[in-house]
């Protein structure tokens, strides 16, 4: 499965981190309609690719979490890092979250 990231996202949040680990988190709507720039995220699995801003990453990691705004992250500095999240449409009050690397 291929998923790519395009237009009208509801956050981004880049930096590089302390320990040079570089994070990019994007935060959207998901499932059908006007608003849902993910789709069909919940389709995505462990070794997938995701392109963003013409890179390439490879999914890691699939969880879902409480639907409380917070996502829980241990990464390494020997990665670049993409993580999707948005609330999930299979499971009420939880978000999916997925994290890619490169």
């Amino acid at each position: 499965t291929r998923c790519s990231v395009a237009r009208g996202l509801g956050d981004v949040y880049k930096r590089q981190l302390e320990n040079s680990t570089h994070l990019t988190i994007l935060a959207a709507h998901s499932g059908s309609g006007p608003m849902a720039i993910f789709t069909p995220i919940e389709l995505l699995q462990i070794g997938d690719e995701i392109v963003w801003n013409q890179e390439s990453y490879l999914i890691s990691d699939v969880y879902y979490t409480l639907k409380d705004g917070d996502i829980d992250l241990s990464l390494s500095n020997q990665f670049q890092y993409l993580v999707l999240t948005t609330c999930s449409q299979r499971q009420k009050g939880k978000q999916l979250v997925i994290i890619a690397k490169k």
